[in-house]
Formats: C-alpha cells, sequence, structure tokens
C-alpha cells in the first residue's frame, strides 16, 4: 500500500508537469507528451519514432524533472510487480510464511538457486528495497543470523591471477575497495572517503565481471568517458588481472573456438557459439563468461560443502539452527534465541 500510494503520487507530479493526464505505461502518448508538446530535446529515435528508454531519461534527467519522476516511477512499478505483489502472491495460508525452492542442479556453475519465488535478487540498496527486506522476519522465538564470505570472488581472482596487489591486500587485510579508490581518486587509501570507497567496490566489481564503460558509467551516473578512465586506471593498477581468466584446473583451458571448459574441481560447462554469432563476437562472448564461470564455481563449491554441513543433524552441534536462504555469497539461517532474565 505505501509503495502503490508513492506510486499515485508521482504518477500525479508528472501530470502536473506534463499539463495533462496521460497512460505513463504507453511508449506512444509517452514520447508525444516529452519530445512534441513540452519540446525536450531527442536523444535517440526508434523505427516507429522516439525512444523513451531508460538511457535516454537518465541523459534528460539532470535538466528535466519529468524525466527524474518517470525513471523513479519504472523503478518502483518494477519493485511493485517483481518483489511486493509476487512476495504477497507467495505467502503460504496454513503458515504466513513464504516457503521457496532452492535448486542445487539448475545453474551450470553449481550455485544454490531459489524460485518460486526468487528471494536471491531481493533489493537492498535502496531505501525501497530495504523497506521489502523488512517483510523478512525470523519466527517467533528466533532471530535472523546472517554469514558472508567477505569478497569472496575476488579473493579467488587474487589467487590464481597472482596479482601482486591483490595478494598483498588480502595477506595484510588491506580494504581492497579502499585501495582501488585511492588509485582512482590518486590518494592515500585512508584519506579515500566512504563515498570514494563504495565508488571503488563498484568498480572492483564490474571490472571483473566483464561491465564496459557505458555500462559502468550508468551504474555511477558518470559520462563514457570518466568511467572508461577508471576502468584504463584499474587495470594499470592491477596489471596481472587478465591472468585471473586462466583456467582454475591444471589442464589447459580450450582454446576460444572451442565449445568446453573445466574448472578447478572438474565441472565442465559449454560455450557453444550460435550460428547467427560473428566469429568474434563468439569468442569474446564465451572467454568472458568463462571468466566468471571459474570464479562462480570456485565460489559455489565451499557453499555447497557448508550447507551438506550443517544440514547434517548428527554434526551439527546447534540444533535449533534452520536453514533460511542463500545467495552467491552469504547464508542466512534462523537460531532460536533465549533473552536473558535480568
Amino acid at each position: 500500500m505505501e509503495f502503490l500510494e508513492k506510486l499515485g503520487a508521482i504518477e500525479a507530479s508528472v501530470h502536473r508537469l506534463a499539463g495533462r493526464p496521460f497512460n505513463l505505461g504507453s511508449t506512444k502518448q509517452l514520447s508525444d507528451v516529452l519530445f512534441e508538446e513540452l519540446k525536450l530535446p531527442v536523444v535517440k529515435r526508434t523505427k516507429t519514432g522516439y525512444s523513451t528508454d531508460s538511457e535516454v531519461l537518465e541523459r534528460l534527467a539532470p535538466k528535466h524533472e519529468i524525466a527524474q519522476l518517470l525513471l523513479e516511477h519504472r523503478k518502483l512499478s518494477k519493485l511493485i510487480s517483481t518483489y511486493t505483489n509476487v512476495l504477497s502472491e507467495a505467502v503460504m495460508p496454513s503458515t504466513g510464511r513464504v516457503h521457496a525452492d532452492f535448486q542445487q542442479t539448475a545453474s551450470q556453475t553449481g550455485r544454490l538457486i531459489s524460485t518460486e519465488p526468487d528471494l536471491q535478487r531481493t533489493p537492498i540498496r535502496t531505501p525501497e528495497g530495504k523497506r521489502i527486506r523488512k517483510a523478512f522476519i525470523a519466527p517467533d522465538g528466533y532471530r535472523l543470523i546472517s554469514a558472508d564470505w567477505s569478497q569472496i570472488e575476488l579473493r579467488i581472482l587474487a589467487h590464481f591471477s597472482r596479482d601482486e596487489r591483490l595478494v598483498e591486500s588480502y595477506r595484510g587485510a588491506i580494504d581492497v575497495h579502499r585501495r582501488t579508490a585511492g588509485q582512482l581518486f590518486h590518494k592515500l587509501s585512508t584519506e579515500v572517503s566512504p563515498e570514494e570507497r563504495n565508488i571503488g567496490k563498484t568498480v572492483n566489481f564490474a571490472t571483473i565481471y566483464g561491465q564496459g564503460a557505458s555500462a559502468l558509467g550508468q551504474i555511477l551516473g558518470l559520462p563514457r568517458k570518466e568511467a572508461q578512465a577508471y576502468i584504463d586506471s584499474y587495470f594499470d593498477y592491477y596489471r596481472a588481472f587478465g591472468r585471473g581468466s586462466r583456467p582454475l584446473s591444471k589442464r589447459p583451458c580450450p582454446a576460444a573456438s572451442s565449445a568446453r571448459c573445466s574448472d578447478a574441481v572438474e565441472r565442465s560447462r559449454s560455450y557453444s557459439a550460435t550460428r547467427w554469432w560473428s566469429a568474434k563476437l563468439a569468442s569474446g562472448s564465451r572467454g568472458t563468461r568463462r571468466s566468471k564461470a571459474r570464479r562462480r564455481t570456485c565460489a559455489s563449491e565451499p557453499w555447497s560443502s557448508f550447507i551438506a554441513i550443517f544440514e547434517n543433524e548428527d554434526w551439527m552441534p546447534i540444533s535449533s539452527c534452520r536453514f533460511m536462504t542463500s545467495s552467491s555469497s552469504k547464508h542466512v539461517t534462523s537460531r532460536r534465541w533465549r533473552c536473558p532474565t535480568s
């Protein structure tokens, strides 16, 4: 209800700025209002008219309030349709709780997948996302406990790339995000602000996942040229990073034209190229996906082992703990909690 009220308020503000009511979900009506009636600068065209996608609105937002409101409306609409409505419909009447399905074999990298509903993609960074997460509560007499493996994929990358600076950071308990930010902003890591550290963290993860300057620029709200400068600075600093995409097994990884590669635990994955890909695109795409798969597989194996140990009641000393959910680097459990009497 809270989100619906906010959505209605945003829609009313958009109609006020437009000078008339219209359907915000209609691309035709929206493009007519923005570019024919309000005369906003045309950023991009499609075969049928003016583009009103998120990229266009993001470029218009700094100077035009209506574009900013439209972005907020789309973000909130997605939260409602993707999360709040889905979670509400997934509540089991007999328990009043959500019971998701967990699949061990649905992911090619061995990661545990949550479905019906997907609990692993619940947003957290935005205020609205945090409000959604507050809906998850422990049963009576229990508390939720979250256990996180800190920066596990970056640690795996440091191990296999043998990059001196990455290895030094983890061996010396140095904050790698702060160190990256120090390089980007040309200052000592001790002088890095919390906001700059967040940028360093974003660049760290965006780069290892193969995101380019355009994607990074959108995340950070920066021009593409500035985002590219961050990426270039990153690779200049972590020079051995490129070797982190080597196979994690002793066997050599097949060439880019091959369709299969194995990781450290002999998990094999296919990378067949479809016919409509060009040779260059197919090779590059498979190379990027191989690099991601090796890190994620190495990260998923200890998680799977942990779950097996955790669920072994004969071994586990804390019989009052229950497994709740898992993400790529975090487990959430509930544990019976006794409050002190004094």
